[in-house]
């Protein structure tokens, strides 16, 4: 059975990370939302319309439908955009949020070529101001990926504890 999963979360949490591991080792499309990932896949005309509040929301589920694959959806996406998500989850999406600790989601996503810390800085405290919305939006699906030495969990090991809960 088609499964479309959609991950959020902090900057620097392993998104991508996951994304990309789950298209190669699990055959998933991944769709960087914050990447080429729409444009890779000719999904950015139905999204754009899925996003406003006037547009056919049916057209990006049907364009995620031809894909014809388990899809992961990975965005970072702006709190502003909560009714979008809420639009996500109706789809019938696996919705993740992948947590991690502050200073060192902020070092690893300073490591990525141009970001910023006043852009971490801004979205982590839009994320706070959010927080029941965010925790009523994703619960009970809330994973730590990162240990307390600040390295990203691995993949595999990620998707082990994730699939015990989502893609199982």
């Amino acid at each position: 059975m088609k499964c479309t999963i959609f991950i959020a979360g902090i900057p620097g949490s392993g998104k991508s990370r996951f994304g990309q591991w789950l298209s190669v080792e699990k055959g998933f499309v991944h769709v960087d939302m914050e990447s080429d990932g729409l444009d890779h896949f000719d999904l950015r005309e139905p999204w754009d319309t899925f996003r406003s509040d006037s547009g056919d929301h049916s057209a990006f589920p049907l364009a995620l439908e031809r894909l014809d694959s388990n899809i992961c959806l990975d965005w970072g996406f702006p709190v502003e955009c909560m009714p979008i998500i809420e639009r996500i989850k109706a789809l019938s999406s696996k919705m993740v949020w992948f947590e991690a600790d502050r200073l060192h989601a902020r070092e690893g996503y300073l490591r990525k070529p141009n970001s910023s810390a006043a852009a971490f800085d801004c979205q982590v405290a839009k994320i706070s101001l959010a927080w029941q919305q965010i925790e009523r939006m994703f619960r009970p699906n809330f994973f730590h990926t990162m240990r307390e030495d600040g390295t990203l969990i691995p993949p595999a090991e990620l998707y082990n504890i994730v699939s015990a809960n989502q893609l199982g």
